[in-house]
């Protein structure tokens, strides 16, 4: 049986530091503990005509607010509970997939079962999928937890849903089935990875296929509008082609000489390459950025100056320093390669697959 607790790190602690920097940008912009709703909207909060206006990026920022110091510190006590177990079992990438897809369908679930006008903010549909994700684990027989865990745990989430005022039981409930569909289906994945793939990806590697993945969809739902009939499904058929092609270019990289390095660059260049492409899609929102009167330090002030005097040298930097930071965050991968001879790389992947054949995550 592993321990009721575990320290937290990696994307916990990332998590930690957003909602927390949220509610202290909710603070300052309000200058109380209690924010009022009319901030809580500016800021992102998901509210009951959303969707409608096609502020579909409400079903992530309103998860990332909090109403009170209460609420706050209830969500962030759940994440440092259940979190920590996740990630540990997950990985860094899959447990911030869990995360959002969880997040985004309590988001969902709460917008399409609210029966008037609403307005809701707080990360409890996120908390609740990590435990659904930890449920998952268990009933696919791929969980060290035993079953006092999940009485206790499984009681704590019912108590706040329902004995705590105000909180949106819809969130807890889409959170949860996203939590656990997307768990198992990251466990068929998996399993699925030991025929199709020759190599365990690294953390990075999977991650910016993630993203890349993300990205893919949001470009091609900004270009086309609306999905419509055939047009629709080409270009989510390309999209997912894509992506295969980028995984697969990948596995193969990682399995060859100096590979992990290799694979390092072709990321980097990726990077670099949807940021230039993010430049060019939503590059329209960069004269009315530049309207905005930015109160603040002078050094912040002049950098907003010189970008919206020179926005595309400052662009073309930024693609840049885009492509420096993604080579810098795969240091270890690019060093490994490069002391890479003989494939050991490759060697160790496959021992690892190897030996969690036949397992899921």
């Amino acid at each position: 049986m592993n321990a009721f607790f575990v320290a937290p790190s990696g994307a916990v602690l990332l998590l930690l530091a957003a909602n927390s920097i949220g509610f202290l940008v909710s603070v300052a912009l309000s200058g109380q503990l209690v924010i009022p709703a009319d901030v809580l909207l500016r800021m992102g909060a998901l509210h009951s005509a959303a969707f409608v206006a096609q502020e579909y990026w409400r079903a992530v920022s309103y998860g990332f607010l909090h109403a009170n110091p209460g609420h706050l510190l209830g969500n962030l006590l759940a994440l440092v509970l259940w979190g920590p177990h996740l990630e540990r079992r997950v990985g860094f990438s899959n447990f911030l997939l869990i995360y959002l897809a969880s997040l985004i369908g309590g988001g969902v679930v709460t917008h399409a079962t609210q029966p008037g006008p609403f307005l809701t903010v707080g990360a409890s549909g996120a908390v609740s999928g990590l435990l659904a994700a930890l449920f998952a684990l268990f009933v696919l027989g791929e969980s060290e937890l035993d079953a006092t865990f999940f009485l206790v745990n499984f009681g704590l989430n019912f108590a706040l849903s329902t004995t705590v005022p105000n909180v949106d039981w819809r969130a807890h409930f889409g959170g949860f089935a996203a939590g656990f569909i997307v768990c198992a289906l990251l466990d068929l994945s998996a399993r699925l990875e030991s025929v199709v793939l020759r190599c365990k990806f690294p953390e990075f590697a999977k991650a910016n296929c993630y993203v890349a993945l993300a990205f893919a969809g949001a470009a091609a739902w900004t270009i086309g509008g609306e999905p419509r009939d055939r047009t629709a499904l080409i270009v989510a058929g390309g999209v997912i082609l894509s992506f295969f092609l980028l995984v697969k270019s990948i596995d193969l990289l990682l399995s060859v000489r100096r590979g992990s390095a290799w694979a390092a660059v072709l990321l980097a260049s990726l990077d670099a390459g949807l940021a230039l492409s993010a430049m060019k899609i939503w590059g329209g929102v960069f004269p009315d950025v530049c309207k905005i009167q930015w109160p603040g330090p002078d050094g912040a002030t002049r950098l907003v100056g010189s970008f919206c005097a020179h926005p595309v040298d400052m662009g073309f930097a930024g693609v840049g320093l885009v492509f420096v930071a993604a080579l810098s965050m795969q240091r270890n991968s690019i060093l490994r390669g490069a002391r890479d001879a003989g494939g050991f790389v490759a060697a160790s992947f496959v021992g690892a697959r190897k030996r969690r054949r036949g397992r899921g995550l």
